[in-house]
């Protein structure tokens, strides 16, 4: 009886496997790949949430210096309370009779634009009498400064925008400021004068 003659193994190209080598160079290149699509689409992420919280702010801020500005040029005259304890920022006379007076404010409605600081809210109250009629005019609204200079109002509004919490270290980073100036005419048919 013949035995069989072990079999010789033999390394063709087509049978063989990768080596350790090509292995390890295979799964860098792999994870090289991966690693750069995932930090292009984590900056993509991070592009996108910032272009939207400025939009976001940009609006918010514009929004409410339309609603300030319509205000002021409305009004027949000004206070600015320079005290803080007051709950006004700015005290506004509105001539709402038929008859217009230009020289007093006597028959006027006293409204009042007050900031709310814990809540971060800018609020109109048209008749100082009357706290049911109150308007939010924006929130998330940081602080403004109103200057009465003449007979303009020069409004700096400061608002936060805040991508990423952890990634901006110092608050005033992500501060940002809107300047507007607005009219005074005296004269609530008058609606021209502002500037933002």
């Amino acid at each position: 009886m013949m035995t069989p003659k072990p079999h010789k193994l033999t390394k063709k190209g087509s049978d063989s496997g990768f080596t350790i080598p090509e292995f390890m160079i295979a799964s860098f290149i792999g994870f090289l790949s991966m690693a750069l699509v995932w930090t292009a689409l984590m900056g993509f992420q991070f592009q996108t949430r910032t272009t939207f919280a400025q939009t976001l702010n940009r609006h918010n801020s514009q929004n409410a210096m339309e609603k300030i500005g319509r205000l002021v040029m409305e009004s027949t005259d000004l206070d600015i309370e320079s005290a803080e304890e007051d709950l006004g920022i700015i005290r506004m006379w509105t001539d709402v009779q038929e008859v217009w007076t230009p020289n007093t404010t006597e028959d006027d409605v006293e409204g009042l634009i007050y900031y709310l600081e814990d809540e971060k809210e800018l609020w109109y109250r048209p008749n100082v009498d009357e706290t049911a009629y109150d308007e939010r005019i924006a929130e998330d609204i940081e602080g403004i400064d109103f200057d009465l200079i003449g007979d303009a109002v020069f409004v700096t509004i400061l608002t936060e925008y805040d991508v990423d919490p952890n990634f901006a270290s110092d608050s005033d980073d992500t501060l940002r400021k809107t300047y507007g100036s607005f009219a005074v005419r005296n004269n609530p048919r008058i609606r021209i004068g502002a500037t933002f």
